[in-house]
């Protein structure tokens, strides 16, 4: 989060991405710590779900972020780099 501080007042691009299971924080904990600091919504974070989870109710549980800009999953392709650096 403080790496997000100081970018509050950038206008650089700046792509996230976050696994579900990480120690300490999980994806979930940062997407939710995101929603009580001022972090949310920052049009020059763009954030993305990497994960090796198949399981569907992980999927439906991302489309609740309205902040997260997609789910892929791992491994990924050259494929998914594209398109998130698309965005």
């Amino acid at each position: 989060m403080a790496c997000l501080e100081r970018l509050k007042n950038s206008f650089d691009k700046v792509v996230v991405l976050l696994d579900i299971n990480m120690p300490v924080l999980d994806g979930w904990g940062f997407l939710d710590e995101m929603k009580t600091c001022s972090f949310y919504g920052l049009p020059q974070v763009v954030i993305y779900l990497v994960s090796s989870s198949t399981d569907e109710s992980d999927i439906v549980k991302s489309k609740g972020y309205t902040n997260l800009k997609g789910f892929f999953h791992k491994p990924l392709t050259s494929e998914d780099i594209r398109a998130i650096l698309s965005t």
